[in-house]
């Protein structure tokens, strides 16, 4: 077979002289075409030797990128539109997931983060392989937090700037584009119980979930299935497969749904277990009755950053944040119905939303009136905690 032909190359290779020698002779005498090739090849070897009888082959072309190429690496993206550029962001997603992460962490350590280049690559929505270079970008960041491997994907939480990037723009994605980014990000960042919830706290925040709501201002219906989406996530807890799946959508649909799926489920995203309501002293309980540790680091770790003296208060005052910046229940029975959802999860956010949102109950004949009053009803029928 084809494999057992390239493992009886790889077996007389010396470790991968060839190709390594024909990647420098593309970087000395600037072939473009070579340039694109090789990246490729090397993806397509990774997954030939993925597997524990020919491991170590792909060890040894993963330790050449690493130790030799890098500089190769960094040239393609001064081009973020060219077809090495794609093909080396394909090689880079295969040496993360490569043996579930094993070199996850040590490319992490060695890629430049800091790279001016890296800035055009979110942006980049051309279709060079097959894909847009933004949905390769994207694959390739979050592929550090789903390899079971990675012991340092958090580092990466750290650098806020590398996934807020992600969502910039985010209004001028496909359907399907945004689509496969939320449902990558609440998988791999908002389901991870590894992260700590202040980490997911201070990645989304005002600017990113702003510019999902740009992006929600799309109320066009949608079928998704006639766009390659079997199944819209519904960004729901445990029950989600259970459910129907959606016959119609829309981009205000799903960014309604996955803003809901970050902020009114407690426990969950960066919605926090406890209301927060009766302020000293505050326990923090799960729900057996027991004290939630991670939950109260969480809170600690996080109060003690906030600016607001009211804020500090509360444990999910950057909700609360997100509810008075971003989210304006009268823009649409989504925006509406979301803050109302919040609201029932955290009661606390209610007194001091209200205090902060303008809008006006003169008696008049007008939508506004009606769509501010009507809200108000729903914000008073909520149940007390």
């Amino acid at each position: 077979s084809c494999r057992r032909v390239v493992y009886e190359w790889a077996e007389q290779s010396h470790e991968f002289e060839g190709i390594a020698a024909a990647w420098q002779f593309a970087l000395s005498n600037s072939v473009p075409r070579l340039d694109g090739l090789i990246p490729s090849v090397i993806s397509g070897l990774l997954l030939a030797f993925d597997s524990p009888t020919t491991h170590k082959y792909g060890s040894q072309l993963i330790r050449l990128v690493l130790d030799g190429f890098m500089r190769a690496v960094y040239r393609a993206f001064n081009t973020p539109r060219s077809s090495a550029c794609a093909s080396i962001l394909q090689m880079l997603y295969q040496i993360v997931v490569y043996s579930q992460g094993e070199h996850a962490d040590q490319l992490r350590h060695t890629f430049d983060w800091t790279q001016k280049s890296l800035a055009a690559l979110p942006m980049t929505r051309s279709n060079i392989i097959g894909f847009s270079v933004r949905r390769l970008w994207i694959r390739f960041v979050l592929s550090f937090f789903s390899v079971e491997r990675c012991k340092t994907f958090n580092q990466l939480l750290g650098a806020r700037k590398i996934i807020g990037a992600l969502f910039l723009g985010v209004e001028k994605d496909t359907y399907q584009e945004l689509h496969t980014l939320l449902e990558s990000v609440f998988a791999s960042v908002v389901l991870n119980e590894e992260i700590a919830r202040a980490d997911k706290v201070r990645v989304f925040g005002i600017q990113l979930v702003g510019n999902l709501v740009k992006a929600g201002q799309n109320a066009q219906d949608i079928t998704p299935q006639l766009v390659g989406i079997e199944r819209p996530a519904l960004f729901v807890p445990g029950e989600a497969a259970s459910l129907e799946p959606l016959t119609t959508d829309s981009m205000s649909g799903l960014v309604t749904r996955f803003l809901r799926g970050l902020m009114a489920f407690p426990g969950q995203g960066i919605c926090f277990k406890q209301y927060g309501l009766y302020t000293p002293p505050r326990r923090l309980l799960g729900d057996d009755g027991a004290t939630d540790e991670a939950d109260m680091h969480d809170v600690a770790t996080f109060t003690k950053n906030s600016s607001s003296s009211e804020m500090q208060d509360l444990c999910n005052s950057q909700i609360l944040r997100i509810l008075v910046v971003c989210i304006n229940p009268s823009l649409s029975k989504d925006m509406s119905s979301l803050a109302i959802d919040i609201m029932r999860a955290s009661p606390e956010l209610i007194a001091p939303f209200w205090r902060n949102y303008h809008c006006s109950f003169e008696p008049r004949l007008s939508l506004s009136y009606l769509r501010n009053t009507g809200f108000a009803i729903k914000v008073m029928s909520l149940p007390l905690p």
